[in-house]
């Protein structure tokens, strides 16, 4: 894996007709593609943007319908002598042109502004489009944002989608540029966010989504807009949008801005120097909007070069396992309360409980280090072997050692702060970083923390850690870089991840927490919320200021991120945990909600991590089972089908394609109280039990996992009701005509991971299979149940198991089920099972 430089998809041939310039982005083929018929020849597959040399702006136009009308680009600098901030525009009076690169240039007084467009992907529905600043005066100037996409109404700009705003729905990805983890579903005429004017630069419109969003008209969902950016570099992007009645003429949005924020300084420009724009990645009108910010996450992963770490082939699952932290003391956790005998007592609890079904790694997390912050030596009074001996210990089980650090933070009093103050940065703003006053950060742009950092993270490649996970690096962005002052915040952070990457080698996997898109390129593994606590749901679960950690919490900004997994890098939304606080502020957990998030965890693709204490689980052994079921992970996720319209996501769809066949997956949450956001505004949605309409594409046969009940074959769509703070989740598979598998209890996607081929025999009339034997344990027994379908005119007259001596059938209906338990000797080893009719 390695982050990219800028690549060269913006400097494809431009074409230019008559009218105006039109540019028809892509690669030109011959005289044909460079004539002015090339855009009828193309169809209704080409995108052109309508470029007006004469007041500097652009149309885009999809299908026919102009989506985008008189954009332009802008920056915003601060001239020599720290001058008013003053935007320069391509709308402003001066002089413009086309180079002989195509890109279209401005300039006015001393700035110059370069503007290219070029096409994304083979099926040239998508564009991309950046904005470069040139100095051209005789004295510095100082860019502190770069805009290469801007609508505004009052220059007689517009955003056209559906017919009206109020019924558009943006779906962010955090917002305003300081709020990562509040990832909000607004309404398209919502107010703007009442806290988006604490942002020291000027962000533009009233929903201010980070990195990327989409834009999407519930009552025509083609009439919809995908747009992000495919590079991080240097700046913190972000993308606003924004509608005012009282300007709109026909429902159009009136304010549109894709932004790259040079945090929190700018970026200084010497004479001559120039600074580029993020690229902007930009899918108008896509036939499958959800679809379509599925293909943005694997645009960026091209872009950068990345492929996901469980494609990159045998021995790189989707990690899972145990994590030391374990919600924390406070939650009844372990905090950093750890030693080494308790690692090894709940490694061995792991070993025996679930490595037999597919865990296979093991996490230390914070209380290992000798100081607070900043000293990464192993602490001799509880960890007196060291790192090297405690990372032998896991790895001599056959699971994958983890291990937490912070690595860009050093306690004030530490050695690393203490003999290297030169190595440390103020904070940039003291009222943001006011939270975090005890903790300094490391300077990014200067090579000797760089040296550090690799020293650092080689040093835990040496002692045998074969997972990192890399935790408050984000402060780092709230400091102002002290060694090369030319560097904005974002480039001396990336060149610190950069060292770490490169010191880890791409065969360890690196988890990152918290800024998205600033780590793109550099981790496997990507936290997607904050941490998690044992509670359905806190007082304020719409806080978006970091306190609400309730599951229900985590489910929202989770789901909203689910295009990320496995595509981008590996999605991580946290602990799954069975416990209750041990207070009483915070209502007891059922086991039906634990399950309930569990399955949504397992449905997500993404790491599977449990946070309870393991020695604990002896009392429990419904936790052991529920956790063994979603073992090992299966890499796709599910896709939160209704993201746009609920609050909460409730329904979820995976497409299953594996040695056992193709089916799908439904799953179906009822998180109790929710919002249908088809209103608007919002509708509450009471606790109580509610029912889903579950689609067939043709004709299927359903099956519930946890409750093991066949739900009838059906055509079309069909009602299932579920209560309460409960879950089920249902494989829909396509009636064959003959005895066929309907599910199993081992994996909740009932034969992803569990099963091999499963075929029918017509002449010897058998149905067979193979399955990858996991045993139970003493505490937690283990029965495998697998059901069947026998149409009519099939009975059955035998079935049987490898290994077993007399498995248990029974036949309702058209239903068969086949019960049994494996003995140790068959564990990890396949196993066929076959069933006989006539």
């Amino acid at each position: 894996m390695k982050a990219s430089s800028l690549g060269n998809l913006w400097k494809l041939p431009l074409v230019t007709l008559s009218l105006g310039w039109l540019v028809t982005m892509g690669a030109a083929k011959g005289a044909a593609d460079r004539s002015p018929t090339s855009v009828s020849a193309r169809g209704t597959s080409s995108l052109p943007v309508l470029f007006r040399l004469e007041d500097g702006t652009f149309d885009v136009v999809r299908d026919g319908v102009t989506v985008f009308s008189r954009a332009t680009a802008d920056a915003l600098i601060v001239g020599p002598g720290e001058k008013p901030r003053r935007t320069v525009s391509f709308a402003d009076a001066g002089q413009r042109s086309q180079d002989d690169t195509g890109a279209f240039v401005s300039r006015t007084g001393d700035a110059e502004l370069r503007l290219r467009f070029g096409w994304f992907g083979e099926d040239r529905r998508r564009f991309t489009v950046r904005l470069s600043v040139l100095n051209r005066g005789d004295a510095p100037i100082v860019v502190l944002k770069a805009a290469p996409l801007v609508v505004a109404a009052t220059n007689g700009g517009a955003l056209r989608l559906g017919a009206q705003p109020r019924t558009h729905r943006i779906l962010e990805n955090g917002r305003f540029a300081m709020f990562d983890t509040a990832v909000q579903v607004e309404a398209g005429d919502a107010p703007r966010f009442a806290l988006g004017g604490l942002f020291p630069i000027p962000l533009r419109g009233n929903s201010v989504a980070n990195w990327n969003h989409l834009v999407s008209d519930l009552e025509n969902p083609h009439r919809s807009l995908v747009a992000g950016f495919l590079t991080f570099e240097r700046t913190v992007p972000t993308l606003g949008i924004g509608y005012d009645p009282a300007v709109s003429k026909d429902g159009a949005f009136t304010t549109y801005a894709a932004e790259c924020v040079a945090v929190f300084h700018g970026k200084q420009l010497k004479p001559g120097q120039s600074f580029d724009s993020e690229l902007l990645y930009v899918d108008p009108l896509p036939p499958d909007p959800l679809g379509a910010l599925e293909d943005y996450a694997t645009a960026v992963a091209a872009h950068q070069g990345v492929t996901p770490w469980p494609k990159r082939g045998p021995g790189h699952d989707v990690p899972n396992g145990w994590n030391s932290w374990s919600g924390g003391s406070g939650t009844g956790g372990y905090g950093q309360s750890i030693d080494a005998g308790l690692i090894r007592s709940n490694l061995a609890v792991f070993v025996r409980e679930f490595q037999p079904f597919g865990g296979s790694w093991f996490q230390v997390d914070e209380g290992w280090q000798a100081a607070p912050r900043g000293d990464w030596r192993w602490k001799a009074k509880t960890f007196p072997d060291g790192g090297t001996r405690m990372a032998k210990e896991i790895a001599d089980t056959g699971l994958r050692p983890g291990l937490w650090i912070a690595p860009l933070q050093a306690s004030p009093h530490s050695p690393v702060a203490t003999a290297h103050s030169n190595w440390l940065m103020p904070a940039e703003d003291g009222a943001v970083r006011s939270f975090a006053k005890d903790r300094e950060t490391l300077d990014g742009s200067n090579p000797e923390v760089l040296a550090f950092l690799r020293d650092t993270f080689g040093g835990l490649r040496r002692e045998g850690w074969r997972w990192v996970k890399v935790d408050f690096a984000y402060l780092d962005l709230l400091g102002k870089p002290q060694f090369d002052p030319t560097l904005t915040n974002v480039e001396a952070y990336r060149q610190a991840w950069r060292a770490i990457r490169e010191a880890l080698g791409p065969d360890i996997f690196l988890l990152g927490v918290g800024t998205m898109g600033t780590l793109a390129g550099f981790v496997d593994g990507m936290r997607l919320t904050l941490d998690n606590s044992p509670c359905w749901e806190e007082e304020k679960p719409n806080d978006l200021l970091g306190s609400s950690r309730g599951f229900k919490s985590t489910v929202r900004t989770g789901a909203r991120r689910w295009y990320y997994q496995n595509r981008l890098w590996v999605n991580h939304d946290d602990l799954i945990l069975f416990r209750s606080y041990p207070d009483k502020k915070h209502p007891p957990l059922s086991f039906e909600e634990a399950r309930a998030f569990a399955t949504w965890i397992g449905l997500g693709g993404g790491i599977v991590k449990l946070g309870d204490k393991l020695v604990d689980l002896a009392a429990h052994p419904e936790w052991i089972d529920v956790v063994r079921r979603l073992l090992p992970a299966w890499p796709e996720g599910a896709r939160p089908t209704d993201v746009l319209t609920r609050d909460f996501p409730e329904t979820y769809r995976l497409h299953v394609k594996a040695p056992a066949g193709e089916w799908d997956v439904v799953g179906l949450f009822n998180w109790g109280t929710n919002r249908d956001l088809t209103a608007n505004p919002p509708a509450a949605m009471p606790d109580a039990a509610r029912s889903y309409q579950v689609q067939c594409a043709d004709d299927c046969l359903a099956y519930e996992f946890w409750s093991e009940a066949f739900l009838g074959r059906h055509t079309g769509s069909f009602s299932v009701t579920v209560e309460p703070h409960c879950a089920k989740v249902i494989a829909l598979r396509k009636p064959t005509g003959v005895p066929q598998l309907l599910g199993t209890n081992r994996h909740l996607t009932q034969g992803a991971n569990d099963l091999g081929p499963v075929t029918w025999d017509s002449g010897q009339k058998r149905l067979s299979g193979t399955l990858l034997g996991a045993v139970g344990s003493q505490t937690a027994p283990r029965q495998y149940h697998l059901a069947f379908y026998a149409p009519a005119g099939f009975t059955l007259r035998s079935a049987s198991v490898d290994g077993v001596p007399a498995a248990a059938t029974s036949q309702q209906g058209e239903v068969i089920r086949l019960t049994f338990a494996l003995p140790p000797e068959l564990q990890g080893k396949p196993v066929a099972f076959r069933l006989e009719f006539r």
